[in-house]
């Protein structure tokens, strides 16, 4: 079973008017950031006006081009992360090393979680604590219900 976790794809207008919004606030930013550099003559104030375009640019693709593809084949699952049209594997587990599947976090867990989703925590994520090299590890993504019970399913086995 196959499923893409992508997010709505915004109206033609709407997507022209955050263009326009984007090329508006990087003016903006420019402007303001020369100013200051102008007023007080920091001579590295180019350098936070990069720092900032690149952070902008890493939370513009991780918040709005990034998608998720959960897999399960035979007795694996996978989860690819797609940024536009490139595709990444990013997890894989067998699902007879998974232990507990469910909508809350295991209250002995206290380790780090992997996040396979841009779901927050509040929207309803699943949580899959496993077993991998002898170690419990956790992970966080979104599929559906329809993909939960066939997880669960296949888990018996």
């Amino acid at each position: 079973m196959k499923e893409r976790y992508k997010r709505r794809q915004l109206s033609t207008g709407v997507g022209i008017l955050v263009t326009i919004g984007l090329v508006a606030a990087i003016l903006f930013l420019h402007m303001l950031i020369t100013a200051i550099n102008t007023v007080l003559d920091i001579s590295f104030m180019e350098y936070i006006e990069y720092v900032l375009f690149i952070l902008a640019g890493i939370a513009i693709v991780r918040k709005w081009i990034t998608e998720y593809e959960y897999v399960v084949v035979d007795d694996e699952l996978f989860v690819e992360r797609y940024i536009g049209t490139r595709n990444r594997r990013i997890f894989e587990v067998k699902l007879g090393q998974i232990i507990y599947i469910g909508d809350t976090l295991p209250s002995d867990y206290k380790g780090k979680k992997q996040r396979l989703t841009f779901a927050t925590r509040r929207r309803g994520v699943t949580y899959i604590v496993f077993i991998k090299d002898d170690d419990k590890k956790c992970a966080m993504f979104s599929p559906s219900e329809k993909m939960i019970e066939l997880i669960k399913a296949r888990m018996a086995k």
